[in-house]
């Protein structure tokens, strides 16, 4: 085994602390473009695929079975030129019988011998159909027609049983269906929580401050709640600081009395850092000085404001997920691109995301578009609550399902700091029920209503990370629906996530984030990941 000199270990740590402050500095300058590639590269290649549907054939001493990723693909089995593909024996008049595994139903198929009437019966939902064409053929494009819609009560019926078998639907009963993933963005949608809403949040602000006053002076402009003076030198002020202003006896005293310690008054830019809570102990503190003038107390919380928001901001959100349903494998790509305008009031915030998603299940691709608008409005610096609507539409023509869903819900967020930490407890209620849509040819509306209830803590952390300041997340999600009977009903949530804070005044503007979730089903076999990034500006 060699051994590095210690020579060039010192030299190694000489260049490590030099280029340590070249990382600082433009560790927020990564663009999405480096974030996307990264994304691409840690994400797992799509598996080659089984199949969501089976058939199996048999006509006299001849069988068949394969499995499909198309709907279409499954039934068109029963065509002439197939069956006289796979099974040697068969001709126009031979009796064939067929059971096709439509994602967890069986559907059985027959034609009798010397019959050109295609039977399908489907058991279990006591459901039972002849397709009767001028040939075999034309039974089988009648049987396609009926599955995209014509037999629109039985097919529903179909849809809806799906969502309680299937753990591959794409519209509900499951984490990656249409349904899954509004309940997942709705309730991220609303625990959102940029830096000056953390600093409005009691003892925030200081929990803030511990760490950006920590930071190098030639690493940063200025500390957490510090202005820069005229000079370019910066002051920094703490939450209960009090002044003596307003009379020019006050002025003199205090030039006379050198040996006395005295404080500034926060400017405008301060005072804006500072919560209710602050701002009342420096009121207290004002009227308790001895060196306090009577005018200066009451002019403090006059000028005394709330922290103010930060207005427009836009952001961007690029995930993959990997989820293993029951065996079945999906892989999903999201974008999330969002807007929220922040009032005065830091936590009185306007939100509206819209996800576009695509994924992949063992080659069935189903496509997905969902809109969502909430407002947060505070019932105190601690408790918020934020009512939401959205509206998504989304199917597969390859799994033969789809619907639109119109969902509304009310989150209660209640926030407090317990030593470095802050705890954000968010409790969602939530009712998601699916309308009728048009999906290329099939037009369905499997009549599914749920409620859901999705409670979560996140614990935050702010810290630095190559002195730089930085917000660290730790996740945990507990999710449970009620109403129509689903594939899974209760799954729970574990992550983290990395953000930065990028700017001395906590705007949220340049801002990057880092998460990972792991996903797991506690009354099914559907577990899985995912991993995103995130871009504010």
């Amino acid at each position: 085994m060699k051994f590095i000199p210690t020579n060039q270990i010192a030299s190694l740590l000489v260049l490590l602390n030099s280029y340590s402050q070249k990382i600082s500095e433009n560790f927020h300058r990564f663009t999405i473009h480096t974030l996307a590639l990264l994304l691409l590269l840690i994400s797992p290649q799509f598996a080659s695929s089984k199949g969501v549907f089976t058939t199996d054939i048999t006509s006299g001493p001849d069988s068949f079975s394969a499995s499909f990723s198309n709907v279409e693909e499954a039934f068109e089995q029963l065509d002439k030129e197939n069956l006289e593909r796979f099974l040697p024996s068969y001709i126009d008049t031979s009796a064939v019988n067929a059971v096709v595994d439509y994602r967890g139903i069986d559907i059985n198929f027959s034609f009798l011998a010397n019959s050109t009437t295609l039977t399908m019966t489907i058991p279990g939902l006591n459901i039972s159909e002849t397709f009767d064409g001028t040939t075999r053929d034309d039974s089988g494009d009648l049987l396609v027609e009926y599955l995209k819609g014509a037999g629109l009560d039985s097919v529903n019926r179909i849809q809806k049983e799906l969502a309680r078998v299937s753990a591959t639907d794409p519209v509900a009963g499951n984490p990656a269906s249409l349904m899954g993933t509004m309940v997942s963005n709705n309730y991220s949608l609303s625990m959102s929580m940029n830096p000056m809403s953390f600093a409005s949040t009691p003892g925030g602000n200081e929990l803030l401050s511990s760490v950006l006053g920590s930071r190098s002076p030639t690493k940063s402009k200025m500390a957490f709640g510090a202005t820069s003076t005229a000079s370019g030198s910066s002051t920094t002020t703490s939450p209960s600081a009090s002044t003596s202003t307003g009379s020019g006896s006050s002025v003199n005293e205090m030039a006379s009395n050198s040996n006395k310690t005295t404080t500034q008054m926060p400017t405008s830019n301060e005072q804006s850092l500072l919560t209710e809570n602050e701002l009342t102990n420096q009121n207290s503190d004002n009227s308790s000085s001895g060196d306090t003038s009577s005018s200066t107390a009451s002019n403090a919380p006059a000028n005394a404001v709330s922290p103010e928001g930060i207005g427009s901001s836009f952001g961007i959100d690029i995930s993959h997920s990997f989820l293993d349903l029951d065996g079945d494998k999906a892989n999903t790509e999201t974008i999330i691109i969002d807007y929220q305008y922040q009032f005065e009031d830091p936590l009185k915030v306007l939100r509206v995301k819209m996800p576009l998603a695509i994924t992949d299940t063992e080659g069935s691709v189903t496509y997905d578009v969902d809109l969502g608008i909430a407002f947060s409005f505070p019932l105190s610096r601690s408790w918020s609550l934020t009512p939401g609507l959205s509206y998504g539409v989304g199917g597969s023509e390859d799994l033969g399902g789809g619907a639109a869903i119109n969902g509304y819900s009310l989150l209660s967020s209640f926030r407090f700091v317990y030593g470095n930490y802050l705890y954000n407890l968010g409790n969602m209620v939530g009712h998601y029920a699916t309308g009728s849509v048009s999906l290329g040819d099939y037009e369905i509306d499997p009549g599914i209503s749920n409620t859901v209830y999705r409670n979560g803590l996140v614990i935050l952390r702010p810290s630095l990370v190559f002195n730089v300041p930085t917000m660290l997340q730790l996740i945990l999600i507990d999710t449970r629906y009620s109403g129509d009977e689903l594939y899974t009903e209760h799954y729970y949530e574990a992550g983290f996530a990395f953000g930065l804070i990028t700017d001395d005044d906590l705007l949220a503007e340049d801002s990057f984030n880092l998460g990972f979730t792991y996903l797991d089903s506690t009354d099914s076999n559907i577990k899985g990941y995912k991993i995103n990034f995130g871009y504010r500006f």
